[in-house]
């Protein structure tokens, strides 16, 4: 699908080029150059360094909030995972190739990388509780970083009219008056790719990078509105909280680039075990999340639920072996477990608790040693 779209998006430059020609060379050179930039790569550029920022300080509050005791321990490792994987994204990703090239990126995005993965073993390593003794030199590492990137941040919306050229964009349609014709439709088609941009952008800030499934945010928003749709229709729907069980072992053993497979894996197993009116979300880390929306009555639950649960990944090749999945997932029906997402997610995340608990209670009496006789 994303191949198809950016064929379409060629095709697209390609006419405008074409109209340009007949009207006139140097409009071509001016718009074309504007279209670019403004429609594809500075938006991107700007919204992932925002991005890098925001997550650095995320993580810095989570490290604050763990050194007095107010955050968890897997609180802090998510907010560093997910700093890691935007660092990430930054050098490596398409999305960011502007801000490489021009926006002067890679330097302190590698230099923080870096210093994410020197700190890596020690982050695992923290106790459950935390202190300010303990996290000194990480958070002073990390601090380190925040003028810097917000220097940065600042000075990519400071150069937007730079980058834009709207001078030379006002000048080219000056000349080209005489060509209004062909500007009108070029024009058309610029605005056909902002619309399909600006649709790009709004789905990268509703989904979660790594698995393309929804985010959070996304996912809460739409918990909140199905809630008042379904109190208006007097409808019933289930939420279902989905957790990785050994997920960190996993990780630790294979390696992130693993991890992150098994995070992909699950998430397209999830989406592709729901139906297309229902919800697939990543919450963070190794929770998911998903909506079944409609449901008819509380009898239809379990078999909606077997579907989900036969659907998920059990199992990934690992080289030659094969690595094991497991989950507890716990299910919350509206209304009957809660009328607002707060019940909702408190319920399920108890089911789900139970579930993971007499699992683990399971494994621990098949794996217990037989008593010996004689």
């Amino acid at each position: 699908m994303k191949r198809i779209k950016v064929r379409k998006d060629y095709v697209l430059i390609s006419i405008a080029v074409m109209v340009f020609a007949l009207s006139s060379a140097f409009s071509l050179y001016k718009i074309n150059l504007a279209s670019v930039t403004l429609s594809d790569e500075y938006p991107l550029a700007v919204w992932t360094i925002s991005q890098l920022e925001t997550e650095h300080r995320d993580l810095i509050h989570t490290l604050e909030l763990y050194s007095v005791g107010e955050a968890t321990k897997d609180a802090l490792l998510e907010r560093f995972d997910i700093l890691w994987n935007r660092a990430d994204i930054v050098l490596q990703g398409y999305e960011a190739h502007f801000a490489r090239q021009s926006l002067g990126a890679t330097d302190i995005t590698q230099r923080l990388l870096n210093t994410l993965i020197a700190f890596d073993e020690r982050m695992q390593s923290l106790p459950d509780i935390g202190s300010k003794p303990v996290t000194k030199d990480v958070y002073d590492a990390l601090v380190a970083f925040s003028e810097p990137l917000h220097v940065m941040n600042i000075r990519s919306f400071h150069e937007r009219d730079t980058v834009y050229g709207l001078d030379a964009l006002t000048d080219t349609l000056s000349a080209a008056s005489a060509a209004f014709f062909g500007l009108v439709i070029s024009g058309l088609l610029l605005v056909v790719m902002l619309v399909r941009q600006f649709r790009a952008s709004h789905h990268i800030a509703n989904h979660d990078a790594m698995t393309d499934l929804a985010n959070r945010r996304f996912f809460m928003d739409q918990l909140d509105q199905l809630i008042i749709r379904a109190e208006r229709y007097d409808q019933r729907f289930a939420v279902y909280l989905i957790d990785l069980d050994g997920f960190k072992p996993i990780n630790d053993r294979h390696g992130h680039m693993f991890g992150d497979k098994v995070l992909k894996v699950f998430g397209r197993s999830l989406l592709h075990s729901l139906r297309k009116s229902d919800i697939a979300a990543r919450l963070g880390g190794d929770e998911f999340a998903a909506i079944q929306y409609p449901v008819g009555s509380s009898s239809e639950i379990p078999a909606l639920s077997e579907r989900l649960r036969r659907g998920l990944v059990d199992a990934i090749p690992s080289g030659s072996s094969t690595v094991s999945i497991k989950y507890s997932m716990g299910v919350a029906i509206y209304p009957e477990d809660g009328r607002n997402a707060e019940q909702l997610l408190h319920a399920a995340d108890m089911q789900m608790y139970a579930e993971k608990t007499q699992s683990k209670r399971l494994r621990a009496v098949q794996t217990a040693p037989e008593p010996f006789t004689v």
